[in-house]
C-alpha cells in the first residue's frame, strides 16, 4: 500500500541526452562507481575488487513515473507499475510506501517550467486520489531523507534547490 508521493529530479538538462530512455538505459545496466560498463568487465572487475560500488542491472527504472518534454509536449512515462517496489528512495523506507516520480530536468539551476509543474501537480493529484494520499506526504526526496535523520550534508537536493515543495503542496 502506497502512502506517501516522493518528488525528484534528475539534476539533468532536459532534452534528447538525458530523458527517460537514458535513465531506464542507465538503471538497467552493470554499474561500477556510477557509471555503466559491459558486463564481462564488472565481473572481472567486481572479482579483482577494482571500484567501490558495484551495482547489477535493475529490473526496470527505478521511479514510477517520469515527467519530460517530448516533441514540444509534456509528458507522463510509466516506469515501474505503482504496487511495485521503488528503488528511488531508501530512507525511511520510501521504495516500499512512496511512489517515486522523476522530473526530468536540472531544478537547482532553473525553475521549473510552468508547464512542468502543471503536469507534475495533475499527476500527483490523480496519484492522492486514487491512493488516498494526503498532501503532507507528498515530499520531496530531501525532506524524507531528512524526516529519515540523514544529515544535512548527505542529503540531496532533490526535488532541486529551486522546485519549492511548500509551495506545491498549497497546490496540490
Amino acid at each position: 500500500m502506497k502512502t506517501h508521493i516522493v518528488i525528484h529530479h534528475s539534476a539533468t538538462p532536459d532534452g534528447r541526452t538525458f530523458n527517460t530512455s537514458a535513465i531506464r538505459r542507465y538503471h538497467t545496466s552493470f554499474r561500477i562507481d556510477g557509471v555503466s560498463v559491459p558486463e564481462a568487465d564488472f565481473r572481472v572487475r567486481k572479482a579483482a575488487g577494482d571500484g567501490v560500488r558495484f551495482e547489477e542491472p535493475w529490473r526496470n527504472i527505478g521511479y514510477h513515473y517520469m515527467i519530460e518534454e517530448v516533441d514540444g509536449g509534456i509528458e507522463v512515462i510509466v516506469g515501474r507499475w505503482v504496487p511495485e517496489v521503488g528503488a528511488h528512495c531508501k530512507e525511511g523506507g520510501m521504495n516500499q510506501v512512496g511512489v517515486g516520480i522523476c522530473i526530468v530536468g536540472n531544478f537547482d539551476v532553473e525553475v521549473p517550467d510552468v508547464r512542468v509543474w502543471t503536469k507534475a501537480r495533475e499527476l500527483v493529484r490523480f496519484l492522492m486520489a486514487s491512493h488516498v494520499i494526503l498532501s503532507k506526504n507528498v515530499l520531496g526526496h530531501r525532506e524524507a531523507q531528512a524526516l529519515a535523520g540523514v544529515p544535512v550534508e548527505q542529503r540531496k537536493t532533490c526535488p532541486g534547490r529551486l522546485w519549492n515543495m511548500e509551495r506545491f503542496r498549497q497546490e496540490i
